[in-house]
């Protein structure tokens, strides 16, 4: 009943630090986002913020961290997909998640 408080990742009204540290492990496993949601029973806008708010701090520091890194052979890629629907055929109604979806990578061999 009494206990210490832990930390909440995301502010007071999302997921504990326990259950945050769960999610992300489940989809760096590869696990789907709709069993991630089957899992650990959290709301998926909350898994959403989550995934931004992990991958901002990640952005953050690897731009402090990696510098002056010389690069000589960089192939560059995209790859694209669609979530559930296609631009072209989604309608004004369509969730926000749901559309055209592109990655882009560029590699050095050697770095």
């Amino acid at each position: 009943m009494f206990s210490e408080p832990r930390g909440k990742p995301l502010g007071r009204h999302y997921v504990q630090t326990e259950k945050a540290a769960q999610i992300v492990t489940l989809l760096t496993e590869g696990t789907s986002f709709r069993t991630v949601l089957r899992i650990t029973c959290v709301h998926k806008t909350t898994i959403l913020l989550l995934l931004n708010m992990v991958g901002d701090k990640c952005r953050r520091v690897f731009d402090a961290r990696v510098r002056n890194v010389r690069t000589r052979f960089i192939q560059a890629d995209e790859l694209w997909s669609f979530v559930h629907t296609k631009d072209g055929n989604l309608g004004s109604d369509g969730p926000e998640e749901w559309g055209d979806a592109s990655t882009w990578i560029a590699l050095d061999s050697e770095t």
